[in-house]
């Protein structure tokens, strides 16, 4: 199965969680190795958080899952 998700989120910092919880559902269904679900989830937080954190000026930012 392949699936595809992109998302344009505020740049706040309830839209790190919302990507996470995302990411958890669609690796959940794809059947994703619990340790490995686990890397990708801070991963994503990290780089959400970066972006919320310092791309002073954007409104809002893209994931693509």
């Amino acid at each position: 199965m392949r699936m595809s998700v992109r998302l344009s989120l505020p740049r706040e910092v309830d839209s790190v969680p919302a990507v996470r919880r995302l990411l958890r559902s669609a690796l959940a269904v794809q059947q994703v190795n619990r340790d490995a679900g686990d890397d990708l989830e801070i991963a994503i937080s990290e780089a959400c958080a970066n972006v919320v954190r310092h791309a002073a000026g954007a409104e809002t930012f893209e994931v693509s899952l």
